[in-house]
């Protein structure tokens, strides 16, 4: 799993208030986040998503999906974002929209 957590990977430096802040890892995938737990299992790729977030030292990691369906050849954007439980930059999902709305790279779908 670790060369689909590579492909194409990113780091970037988000900041949340004075003096806090963190890096969020970016990978690009062609399948969608539904697929890859199928794929590989949900506590399989928990575990190698966290081992990976260790390794890099994130607090956030995402996969940027851009599929494109074949019978139509449109395309379809997602982003799967996953953050350590403890970790102060990123334990809730309020404050993982707070990020992403604040951040000039991520803009949520709505909006």
């Amino acid at each position: 799993m670790t060369g689909i957590f590579n492909r194409d990977y990113k780091n970037y430096f988000f900041k949340r208030g004075p003096g806090t802040g963190g890096v969020i890892g970016l990978s690009v995938s062609v399948v969608t986040p539904q697929k890859l737990f199928e794929s590989f299992g949900e506590q399989a790729l928990c575990s190698a998503i966290e081992n990976f977030m260790i390794e890099k030292n994130l607090s956030l990691f995402g996969f940027v999906c851009n599929v494109i369906h074949m019978q139509d050849a449109q395309s379809e954007k997602n982003i799967m974002l996953y953050s350590h439980h403890k970790d102060s930059m990123a334990n809730t999902l309020g404050e993982l929209s707070d990020v992403i709305r604040r951040c000039d790279i991520l803009r949520v779908k709505s909006e």
